[in-house]
């Protein structure tokens, strides 16, 4: 029912708190394209001032995630059809994620796939503003 699109989603090794080293190996094998909608899309905010407007508190960006299905089937059905959620990541509450229902209609142009390989230097910067080290092939 909902396909998850991150803006900004951290990588694998960023997920893991523990994890200090990320393979340069596992990087380079690695793309990233950006999604435009061809319209725009109506999303429910599950963050800031948002989450009072629906009753919430930011407990439903973490974990058990039955109740965040049981808000998926009730926004999925609502008479106003939104296209998805915006939400906080569990990972990072500074960045906000969005999922979006599967639903007939939705359009999008892919930009070309940059590979990380040549973003090596920005890939650096985000891993030291997590505690990572990217380490050598």
């Amino acid at each position: 029912m909902l396909a998850s699109v991150s803006k900004g989603r951290l990588p694998k090794p960023l997920r893991n708190p523990q994890r200090r080293f990320v393979s340069q190996n596992y990087v380079t094998l690695r793309a990233v394209s950006e999604l435009t909608a061809r319209r725009d899309l109506r999303v429910v905010d599950f963050h800031g001032p948002g989450l009072s407007a629906v009753g919430l508190t930011n407990a439903i960006s973490t974990r058990p995630y039955q109740s965040c299905w049981a808000w998926s089937d009730y926004l999925w059905s609502h008479r106003d059809q939104p296209d998805g959620i915006a939400y906080t990541s569990l990972h990072d509450p500074q960045q906000i994620c969005y999922a979006l229902f599967e639903r007939p209609g939705y359009s999008f142009r892919a930009a070309p796939a940059t590979h990380f390989g040549t973003m090596l230097p920005a890939i650096r910067a985000l891993l030291r503003r997590y505690g990572k080290i990217l380490t050598r092939p």
